[in-house]
């Protein structure tokens, strides 16, 4: 699979997995934006490098009317309910 653009969420924490593979993602031209807080921790460490990763990227403040414009388009893929017995 390919995207052009991946959404970071707003997180405390970030795997340094997944900061290789955004890191990568974002070398080999892909779009990266991080809506809401940048995370301050790598693997539960202080780091700086999502900062200057978020700094090179596209950031947007989550707030009740960017959860209104989402709301239409992120629903999620499994919305069955089911009973517990």
């Amino acid at each position: 699979m390919a995207y052009d653009a991946v959404i970071v969420p707003s997180m405390k924490t970030m795997r340094g997995s997944t900061l290789v593979r955004l890191e990568r993602f974002s070398r080999a031209g892909g779009h990266i934006i991080f809506a809401g807080a940048v995370p301050e921790l790598v693997d539960g460490e202080p780091s700086e490098r999502v900062k200057h990763l978020a700094s090179e990227c596209g950031k947007v403040e989550l707030t009740g009317v960017t959860y209104q414009l989402l709301d239409g388009i992120a629903k999620p893929k499994c919305a069955r309910k089911t009973a517990i017995r």
